[in-house]
């Protein structure tokens, strides 16, 4: 991992996996991972060095969210989220995981629209 921390995407059920053809922010596109803990996971890549909201970074964020969204209920994290290391990560899922796992089973069968 690279010295710059753990972007993360968003939290989702702990069988969601990234497509296989999809990337994350940065150039060259990041490789994208899961951290699961329990009943859920988080869908990261490494971070970026100077991350900024640059057209390509929002459109892979946004790209990934709706093909994550197609597999079932997504929490997405909004564009930037950056943790310290995969360990904070996995802390986080582990203390919130209850709250997680509720908020997912709400939104399923749900779906958004913007307009």
């Amino acid at each position: 991992m690279g010295a710059d921390g753990v972007y993360v995407y968003a939290i989702v059920r702990a069988a969601v996996t990234p497509p296989s053809d999809a990337f994350g922010v940065g150039s060259p596109p990041a490789p994208l991972w899961s951290i699961r803990r329990g009943q859920i996971a988080a869908v990261v890549s490494e971070a970026p060095p100077k991350l900024r909201a640059r057209r390509r970074d929002l459109l892979a964020h946004q790209d990934l969210l709706q093909r994550l969204a197609e597999d079932g209920p997504v929490l997405p994290m909004r564009f930037g989220m950056v943790a310290p290391d995969e360990e904070s990560v996995r802390r986080q899922l582990a203390g919130a995981g209850r709250d997680h796992i509720a908020d997912l089973e709400r939104l399923s069968g749900g779906v958004e629209v913007n307009m």
